[in-house]
């Protein structure tokens, strides 16, 4: 008897204690731990960007999980399916809008066997049909994006020098989701390249407070117009103030966008910089390697002109096209592009060991006046003053603050010569000179 009396005193006290017990233990989801989500088995890694191939119920459509089917009904669970479908209708309103904005207005009824994949980062809106293929880890920052190390399998402890000589196949998805990740690295590349000086200054005084004049000088500083920056990126591409860039499976493809977006027929590439900032192309099936180069050649043509707040023929072409050769060569280690807008030109240039060549050249003495080549047009320029060109645009990047002010007043005053006189405060010849000296100290003939 006495047992059964201890059995239910101490049954109805576990009773009690389990009504007692707070909520969120009671109804607690040992499968999402209580945030309604859980991991999407196959794409873990949400991606960072809209894309119009996230749009797939497979891959939860890329924010890295699904709402958990274990505890519906709980407040967490409701938040998290909110957070859903929210996403859903909005990924679903942006790819229908660029749906309507590029790929209908070019192909009509039939844009669905045109199989085009849209991207939007941050300062690029991209649109391509291409095919899968094989790449290299090149344009692309270290470490790698978490989406990127996980959809290339990529181990964690991978030294950058060994990835960015591996080798990956893409499928067309993944290719056109790698290339528009390569855009807007190029970007933050070109910034840091422009504005390394700047950079470099941040944070310094952080700490330190106003002095009492500093702060009575500055009281009606809000009553004073604002100075305009002469080097705010003026982006005004289709598309939320972004650059525009279409790479085309086909060349009738890149012929039919070409004269839609840039009001010029061309089957190899068209930049239109007015009213938008937009770039074309047409991928030709030539590899991988010679479209990056192409890319980065071009946005780098893109990028500056705005950087300049676009003005037609604002930039020397001899400065323009070594700027891109530079680009190309500093991501990609080499140079193999020649262009202007809407042309590709036949000429080309020694790919690699450009420094090497130019100490050559320097130490020697054969090399050209400046002042007898910055007037030339692009399909003017020899090999030989492209690569000089490439080394005078190295040489100005070291001073980065000098090279910006000389962009911009020859912008202003379309007066090279007198671009050095008031920037660097020397004659033309004479800044030539000091490029000489430069080259002769920092070069050596075998120099990549």
């Amino acid at each position: 008897m006495r047992t059964r009396i201890a059995t239910l005193l101490l049954a109805a006290a576990l009773l009690a204690f389990s009504v007692s017990l707070p909520a969120e233990t009671k109804d607690y989801c040992e499968k999402c731990h209580n945030t309604g989500k859980i991991k999407c088995k196959k794409y873990p890694v949400s991606f960072p960007y809209y894309c119009s191939t996230s749009l797939d119920e497979k891959r939860c459509y890329d924010l890295g999980w699904r709402p958990c089917d274990k505890c519906k009904g709980t407040p967490w669970n409701a938040e998290a399916v909110k957070e859903y479908n929210g996403w859903i209708r909005e990924l679903s309103a942006w790819d229908a809008a660029k749906r309507r904005a590029v790929d209908m207005k070019l192909f009509g009824k039939d844009w669905k066997k045109h199989r085009v994949i849209h991207v939007e980062t941050p300062n690029w809106n991209f649109a391509t049909n291409m095919v899968g293929r094989r790449i290299q880890y090149l344009c692309l920052p270290y470490p790698p994006p978490a989406w990127l190390a996980h959809a290339l399998k990529i181990k964690p402890k991978l030294k950058e020098k060994r990835l960015r000589k591996k080798k990956f196949s893409v499928d067309a998805d993944l290719a056109a989701r790698i290339y528009a990740e390569r855009l807007e690295y190029f970007y933050e590349v070109f910034i840091d390249t422009l504005e390394a000086d700047l950079k470099e200054g941040l944070g310094e005084d952080e700490d330190e407070e106003p002095g009492f004049w500093e702060d009575e000088e500055n009281e009606d500083e809000g009553d004073e117009e604002e100075e305009e920056d002469e080097f705010g990126i003026n982006k005004t591409a289709v598309g939320g103030e972004k650059w525009g860039y279409y790479i085309w499976r086909q060349e009738a493809e890149q012929k039919r966008a070409s004269h839609e977006f840039c009001g010029s027929t061309s089957g190899e590439g068209v930049t239109l910089y007015a009213p938008h900032s937009l770039h074309t192309l047409w991928d030709k099936g030539s590899g991988d390697d010679m479209l990056l180069h192409r890319v980065v050649h071009t946005a780098s043509q893109v990028v500056l002109s705005d950087y300049l707040k676009y003005e037609r023929d604002a930039v020397p072409c001899w400065f323009d096209e070594a700027l891109g050769h530079w680009f190309e060569y500093e991501l990609l280690g080499s140079a193999k592009v020649c262009t202007r807008r809407e042309l590709q030109f036949e000429i080309t240039i020694p790919a690699t060991g450009l420094r090497g060549r130019v100490y050559k050249m320097v130490k020697s003495g054969d090399y050209e006046p400046l002042s007898s080549f910055c007037g030339l047009d692009f399909d003017k320029l020899t090999p030989k003053q492209r690569v000089q060109a490439f080394s005078i645009v190295d040489y100005m990047l070291k001073d980065p603050k000098k090279c910006r002010e000389w962009l911009r007043h020859v912008k202003e005053h379309k007066d090279q010569g007198r671009a050095f006189r008031d920037v660097y405060d020397i004659t033309m010849s004479e800044f030539e000179d000091k490029w000489v000296e430069w080259v002769l100290e920092t070069y050596n003939p075998t120099m990549h």
